[in-house]
């Protein structure tokens, strides 16, 4: 487990979610925890992402002391369906106050060979 630093005061489980490949117009998600170190609960006001394609869901807004909390980062590209390339996203975790309480960095490769990979893994696996 990571341990709390200057980026917030949740700890999340991983300290950049990579989302792979992902095929134009495609989504993908990646389920982490968020870790509370403190002696205190830690409250989740409000959460922002650098694109409007990018989610993350939360178990629960309030995070007890040495709790920890399922969270679960979906994007979805239907909006921009003709983007191909990486994208270097963030998510941000803020208290009541404003202050950020937990940063997390998502990455992930649009690719139309994605496309590929995934209709060649549907078909190998029926032995097609």
């Amino acid at each position: 487990m990571l341990a709390a630093d200057d980026s917030g005061e949740l700890s999340p489980s991983t300290v950049e979610v990579n989302l792979g490949f992902v095929a134009p117009g495609g989504q993908a998600h990646h389920v982490l925890t968020l870790w509370n170190p403190r002696r205190r609960v830690v409250d989740v006001a409000e959460v922002r992402t650098s694109c409007d394609c990018l989610r993350i869901n939360l178990a629960r807004r309030a995070v007890g002391p040495s709790e920890r909390v399922a969270a679960l980062v979906q994007l979805d590209l239907a909006l921009e369906p003709e983007f191909c390339g990486g994208l270097d996203m963030t998510v941000d975790g803020f208290d009541r106050a404003g202050a950020r309480v937990f940063h997390l960095p998502v990455i992930v490769c649009v690719d139309p060979v994605a496309t590929e990979v995934e209709s060649f893994g549907s078909r190998a696996a029926h032995g097609h």
